[in-house]
């Protein structure tokens, strides 16, 4: 499960139960406009004795976001979703 704090252009994900990946994988964040392609934000490498939190800031063409999605991506992330989502809003 996920959890998504927003206040305006800052954004704090919260993250529970999803398990930890190998070192060549991390989660990351998309905002994914209710038109057009999901849009990269960072990335998360989840840890089970650690907080598995993300603070980001959103850039103002992502602000109008219509579902946040996670995926599995390579660990330095990726440009476009390349795994299936995990999570979505």
């Amino acid at each position: 499960t996920g959890v998504f704090y927003m206040q305006n252009n800052r954004g704090v994900l919260v993250l529970n139960g999803l398990p930890p990946l190998g070192e060549a994988q991390a989660y990351q964040l998309w905002f994914i406009p209710a038109q057009g392609d999901p849009r990269p934000s960072d990335v998360i490498k989840v840890s089970k004795d650690a907080p598995n939190t993300l603070l980001v800031t959103i850039p103002a063409e992502d602000q109008n976001f219509a579902v946040l999605g996670v995926t599995i991506e390579p660990a330095k992330g990726s440009p476009k979703p390349t795994g299936a989502l995990v999570l979505r809003s």
